[in-house]
Formats: C-alpha cells, structure tokens, sequence
C-alpha cells in the first residue's frame, strides 16, 4: 500500500512537472498571440490554470487509455460487414 500510494506521489509530481513545463511553453506562444488579438483573454485562463493544474493529473491518465482503446478498429470492420451483407443482397437479388 505504502509503495502504491509512493509509486502515486511520484507520478502526480511528475505530471506537475510536466505539466509547468508545457504551460510554460504554452505561455510563451500565447502571449504573442493574445498580444496581436486582445489583452484581456490572457488574465482569463490565467485564473483559470490554477484548476487545471489539479485537474490535468487525472486528465492524463485517460489518455494513456485513449491510444489503447479499440474504438477505430470496429468501425472499420463494422464498415466491410455491411458492405460484405449488402453484396449478398445484391447477389440474392439477381438470382
């Protein structure tokens, strides 16, 4: 339990720094942006960063789920399943 809950600090910390990392990046490019458009928008997500950053963490995992996720392969099969049916018909349909 100890080292799960350790193993959990770690991870949170290194999302942290990950995330203050990315925002910095991010910063950098959008007050360029936000300069040529509007003064305003930067104070807005500014306040608002304060609960991303406790929010991103569990954001994160999911997407480490998201590339595992077997959404796009059953469209696809789905897809020729309908056409292989909809051949079939035809062909009954010429007989």
């Amino acid at each position: 339990m100890k080292k799960a809950l350790e193993q959990r600090d770690q991870e949170i910390t290194d999302l942290r720094a990950e995330f203050t990392n990315f925002k910095a990046l991010v910063m950098r490019v959008l007050p360029e942006t936000s300069q040529d458009e509007f003064n305003i928008p930067p104070t807005q997500p500014r306040a608002s960063s304060s609960p991303v950053v406790r929010l991103q963490p569990t954001s994160v995992q999911p997407s480490s789920v998201q590339p595992t996720s077997v959404q796009p392969t059953p469209v696809q099969p789905s897809i020729e399943e309908q056409d292989d049916e909809d051949h079939s018909d035809d062909n009954y349909v010429h007989y």
